[in-house]
């Protein structure tokens, strides 16, 4: 890896004011991201995972500056994105793009795919209605298997995986090095999001993206990423390399995400897995300690009073009883 991150978070915090109670009269701090760091280097892809509602789209936010943090600090190529003006922010967006979940809301019903992928080439001053502009958007649609049929159609009259090709294509026109992937397979059937896959991986070969890919699906996590964030309400639990994470999860509630995994192999079917116990705590009433104590099978008196923090620099977790040192403690008694 190089010696500076090409992007830096360190600790990212966004809150919302959210009422409670019957008449709506408590006022509640919900704190959707609560104290992120993270490192992300030039030409790798990051997976951030975690279950629905953990934090993860509110983080992309953050970092796109599409949502204003509550405090903490976002450097890109040493530059801090939260104090840069607007016009300053606007030529480093030519660099960071953003996919969205959704293909059907991320698209203007009423724009044709020209006018479309010509919209971030005019917001920037990059458009000439000449031939050259017009090669380019041609070029785009042929980066992401169109042609030029495409260019004069509507977003309704393409399918889901076209309609998501069309705003890979639109996050491209401007050239950028780093793409967050905001769970950009969710809404697609299976075999369309193996194509949608397959044409991400191929243009962060042949371009050399950094990606920071936003799934909760962990089947393609381990064949995509060099490095996995593991996000439970708000803050990072555990941090490591893919194939670390998959075959020696410390935290429990990683094994249990990766216990959610369908195992197609029946040979396989027999591993160890983690089974859920108790409930998922509401996010406007976190308890305290560990946040993962009341789902946790190992937990102790002192992950319900003392939140532990994320230790380690390779393969980091934060947790009091890692399942690595359980296993480290059950072999020696086995010796």
């Amino acid at each position: 890896m190089n010696d500076l991150p090409l992007l830096r978070v360190r600790n990212l915090r966004k809150s919302f004011l959210s009422k409670s109670g019957i008449f709506k009269r408590r006022r509640i701090t919900v704190y959707a991201v609560d104290g992120i760091d993270l490192d992300i280097y030039k030409g790798k892809t990051y997976a951030l995972v975690g279950e629905s509602g953990c934090g993860k789209s509110t983080l992309a936010r953050l970092i796109m500056r599409l949502v204003e943090p509550t405090g903490g600090s976002i450097s890109y190529r040493g530059k801090n994105l939260l104090s840069v003006s607007a016009k300053e922010m606007s030529a480093i967006r030519k660099s960071m793009q953003i996919i969205f979940q959704n293909p059907y809301a991320s698209l203007d019903p009423r724009m044709s795919v020209r006018e479309a992928l010509a919209e971030p080439l005019k917001a920037h001053g990059l458009w000439n209605e000449d031939e050259e502009s017009e090669k380019e958007l041609l070029h785009l649609l042929g980066l992401v298997g169109l042609d030029e049929e495409a260019l004069d159609r509507y977003p309704h009259q393409f399918s889901g995986g076209q309609r998501q090709r069309i705003c890979i294509a639109r996050a491209l026109a401007l050239r950028p090095e780093f793409l967050v992937c905001d769970e950009p397979l969710s809404a697609l059937d299976l075999s369309i999001q193996a194509q949608i896959l397959n044409l991400l991986m191929e243009l962060q070969e042949r371009f050399g993206f950094t990606y920071l890919f936003i799934t909760h699906d962990l089947s393609v996590v381990r064949h995509i990423a060099d490095r996995v964030f593991v996000m439970l309400l708000g803050k990072i639990v555990e941090a490591g390399g893919a194939e670390e994470i998959f075959d020696s999860p410390h935290h429990p509630y990683t094994h249990l995400l990766l216990s959610a995994v369908p195992v197609l192999d029946p040979r396989a079917r027999g591993r160890s897995r983690l089974l859920p116990v108790g409930e998922i705590p509401s996010p406007l009433e976190i308890p305290p300690g560990c946040r993962f104590q009341t789902r946790c099978p190992f937990v102790k008196d002192l992950c319900k009073v003392e939140e532990p923090l994320l230790d380690g620099n390779v393969h980091a977790v934060a947790c009091h009883f890692p399942l690595n040192q359980k296993r480290r403690t059950a072999s020696k008694r086995n010796e």
